[in-house]
């Protein structure tokens, strides 16, 4: 007698496609994941940098120096270790400080949107900072703080 059904071998066309949809899913979720987890670290670096700064600026102007001689090269030259530039966490140059007669004004180069916006209404919940301008609809701008003690 034969067999009335033949054992199937193999996969279909619809579960190959079924698996390679999930796995996409599951790639592009991921890659999501990394690049907000990757700007939020950033943005966390850019704080610390921000605190770094106006800690500096402080032990600058309680020395006796006014905050109109403020510049980057001071704050690098007496406060920073090895001398060095302050960077970007966005790799977009490097961060500069000028004062003015009663604050000073950090500035970080080109701050993609989404870290500019975060960034700020981070940094302006402290009493002390303001942020000069507002970050673009899109695209990278100088995120400009000004800082009065």
């Amino acid at each position: 007698m034969k067999k009335m059904f033949k054992s199937i071998l193999g996969v279909t066309l619809l579960e190959i496609l079924l698996v390679l949809v999930i796995a996409s899913l599951v790639l592009v979720m991921s890659i999501r994941y990394y690049q907000t987890a990757s700007q939020s670290s950033k943005v966390n670096v850019g704080m610390e940098t921000l605190s770094g700064i106006i800690g500096a600026v402080d032990s600058y102007v309680n020395a006796g120096n006014t905050m109109a001689s403020i510049t980057s090269a001071t704050i690098i030259q007496n406060y920073l270790p090895n001398n060095q530039p302050i960077p970007s966490p966005w790799g977009t140059g490097n961060i500069t400080v000028v004062g003015a007669a009663n604050s000073y004004n950090i500035t970080y180069p080109s701050t993609p949107f989404d870290a500019c916006t975060k960034f700020a209404a981070l940094a302006t919940q402290n009493r002390k900072i303001t942020q000069v301008g507002s970050c673009p609809g899109s695209g990278a701008a100088d995120l400009v703080f000004t800082v009065t003690p």
